[in-house]
């Protein structure tokens, strides 16, 4: 079974799913799950096996307590 591609969305590499980074953006109140090739990752400053652990247990916002 082939491994499915996704495009790097640094530097537009594309690469196996295995080999990227999963990262998430939030975009005009919108959360999105983009992927960076180990190389951006690194160049980044990125920990791949925390960033890999987020992706698993899924994500989740920090709460801000605000002030009333």
């Amino acid at each position: 079974m082939k491994e499915t591609r996704v495009k790097c969305d640094s530097c537009g590499r594309i690469v196996p799913r295995s080999k990227t980074v999963p990262i998430y953006r939030k975009k005009f109140g919108t959360i999105t799950k983009v992927y960076l090739c180990i190389g951006c990752a690194k160049h980044r400053g990125i920990k791949f096996h925390e960033a890999r652990e987020r992706a698993k247990r899924g994500f989740t916002p920090r709460r801000r307590n605000r002030r009333e």
